[in-house]
């Protein structure tokens, strides 16, 4: 998802030419090596002169030698990534490897240097789903995830939500509606232990979501906990994904972010789309994925809530 950028050049160090456009900045290739990054294109350029002397050579001095250094600068407005990976059962083995590859591959190249000062960095979130999404325990609260149990975290969307890209927020408030939380129950056996010795879902923080992270190592090291386990709905991952670059979920971050859950550089993301300056915030979605959506399993909706009628 490109919002069609409008990038802003700058000049720095000594004098030289200024670079107003992305068209100029595009078109200067004469022989100057451009640097790139996902947000932003440098220049640099030298020249020299040897010029001869007029009044100086009354001194002994003939020739004056000039050098000049000239850097531009063409910086985007916030680049906010999405980076959905599907971590279902078809994924185990070498797959699971090669996506973890592609994923750090993928980090690295967004965020290859670690000396750009962090607000100027893009950010990525990372979003795993098999046939849910976990939001993991220290996210859940801040997404007003329902609080039918307390067992686990992972999430389900109402079919409905598909059609927009926030996340189900009440437009006469403006907060998020609550989420339903899939319920806690055993999907293969009729065992009545409790607790639960085999639970549909994880009740550890297992493939959580990681949200506006500008740190390499910290993206990576998250990309490493991934386990290949479960179903598959690609439609859901994408669709968190590309909730997160929506303005409505600005809410969630900032209170994470109060809670201390979240660097400073998530602090009022995601963007809007268009920045107040005219120009537009770069929000992409990216989706590593090795297949189709299958199924998943869930209560009957009559066991979702409610006392047992059995207990």
């Amino acid at each position: 998802m490109n919002t069609g950028r409008k990038p802003r050049t700058t000049s720095e160090e000594n004098g030289g030419a200024t670079l107003t456009g992305a068209e100029t900045f595009a078109g200067f290739n004469n022989g100057v090596p451009v640097e790139e990054t996902v947000n932003s294109r440098r220049v640099t350029a030298t020249a020299g002169l040897t010029i001869g002397t007029t009044f100086m050579k009354m001194s002994g001095i003939y020739t004056l030698d000039v050098h000049l250094v000239s850097t531009a600068r063409q910086d985007a407005d916030d680049t906010e990534i999405s980076m959905a990976l599907d971590v279902s059962g078809s994924l185990q083995g070498e797959r699971e490897v090669r996506m973890r590859d592609a994923a750090n591959q993928f980090i690295d190249t967004i965020l290859p240097d670690m000396t750009v000062p962090i607000d100027e960095r893009p950010t990525v979130s990372s979003i795993s789903s098999d046939e849910m999404v976990n939001l993991g325990s220290a996210a859940s609260s801040h997404f007003s995830l329902e609080d039918t149990h307390d067992y686990k975290h992972h999430m389900r969307l109402p079919s409905d939500s598909f059609t927009s890209v926030d996340l189900h927020v009440n437009t006469a408030t403006g907060m998020l509606e609550t989420i339903e939380r899939i319920g806690h129950f055993d999907k293969l056996t009729n065992d009545t232990s409790s607790p639960i010795s085999d639970p549909y879902c994880p009740t550890n923080n297992t493939n959580t979501v990681m949200l506006h992270s500008a740190d390499a190592a910290e993206l990576k090291n998250h990309v490493g906990t991934l386990h290949a386990d479960g179903w598959t709905a690609i439609s859901l991952g994408a669709k968190f994904g590309v909730t997160l670059l929506d303005p409505s979920t600005r809410g969630v971050t900032n209170s994470m972010h109060a809670a201390g859950l979240l660097d400073d550089r998530a602090e009022d993301l995601p963007k809007d789309y268009i920045a107040a300056s005219g120009a537009g915030n770069t929000k992409v979605l990216v989706l590593m994925t090795d297949g189709e959506n299958t199924k998943a399993i869930d209560l009957k909706s009559q066991f979702k809530t409610g006392d047992s009628n059995v207990y």
